[in-house]
């Protein structure tokens, strides 16, 4: 019992690890296929080019983190997204929002919000409290200091429910997003000594593999550590999966008359870039290898793998 939750336990470490990194190959394939500006002069072509290799380089390292540094990673960067969405829907309230008339402007065309003027301030008051928790929470900060955040985000809507002058609430949303964004800006500088340190890390290990084992198995150690088939696997499968769902909303009808062409379309795109060549060689090699083993079960053939040594019996 006990072997089986050790085993449930360390699958669930290596999906999250995969799940985490993930992302970053995504951001890295973005990039490599974004649009480029044939138009610009030589300074806008060089500026683009060097923001291209620094976003590679930023993302692959990020990509080569170990997992405890790389949950941090994204813990900080939730942080940021909680402290942006807080904001931004300050300055949305503050500029659409009549909690009198309890009228307002959707986004994006639909209401999310009720249209009664004291639940949609309820409402708005619980979701930024949740994000002013998730926020101190995932930054750690301590408890005055955390209040203070927290009051922070709800000043806005304690000015819109008391009717204060339009020209009064946009400065006072304005103060508040430019004091959260202050904060967090410390708190990532004050953080900064930690990436240092798990980048050093990471360069530390790589050279002294390098130096003592030579570069194939230098590439071998890290291609098994980041489970890079696995996450090339991940990110295929999940591009052509939102890829799919993107042509069927655009116009196609889920028919058999037109699943070949949907089918067709996936493919071409499925490889646009190297990642994504790499990512459909992963998927299909682990089919084969799948297939190749239920081949040998049903000829009565078993094929046993141990380390180092793979061997038919």
């Amino acid at each position: 019992m006990a072997s089986t939750q050790a085993r449930l336990g360390q699958q669930a470490l290596a999906l999250l690890d995969v799940a985490l990194r993930v992302p970053c190959i995504f951001i890295i394939d973005a990039i490599f296929n974004s649009y480029y500006d044939q138009g610009s002069g030589w300074v806008g072509a060089t500026g683009r080019v060097l923001v291209r290799v620094i976003g590679v380089l930023i993302f692959t390292v990020v990509l080569l983190l170990s997992q405890k540094a790389l949950f941090k990673f994204y813990t900080l960067f939730l942080a940021v997204l909680l402290g942006l969405a807080a904001v931004l829907i300050n300055y949305y309230a503050t500029s659409h929002i009549d909690f009198y008339s309890a009228y307002y402007k959707a986004a994006l065309g639909f209401r999310l919000l009720p249209r009664n003027g004291a639940t949609l301030w309820l409402g708005m008051a619980a979701v930024q409290m949740i994000f002013g928790i998730g926020y101190v929470f995932l930054l750690n900060l301590q408890s005055v200091f955390a209040a203070l955040v927290v009051l922070d985000i709800m000043i806005p809507l304690w000015g819109m429910m008391i009717e204060l002058p339009a020209d009064v609430r946009h400065m006072i949303a304005v103060v508040s997003g430019l004091a959260l964004a202050l904060n967090t800006a410390v708190c990532l500088a004050m953080r900064l000594k930690w990436f240092y340190y798990s980048c050093r890390y990471v360069y530390l290990l790589v050279r002294h593999m390098y130096r003592i084992y030579g570069l194939q198995l230098l590439l071998e150690d890290t291609w098994k550590r980041i489970r890079f088939p696995d996450v090339l696997r991940v990110f295929w499968l999940t591009r052509v999966t939102a890829q799919a769902l993107i042509l069927v909303y655009v116009g196609y009808l889920f028919s058999w008359d037109v699943f070949w062409d949907l089918t067709s379309n996936l493919i071409i795109s499925g490889c646009d870039s190297t990642l994504t060549v790499l990512g459909m060689s992963a998927v299909i090699s682990s089919m084969a290898h799948y297939l190749g083993l239920s081949i040998l079960a049903f000829i009565g053939i078993s094929f046993v793998c141990v380390p180092d040594v793979c061997r038919l019996t």
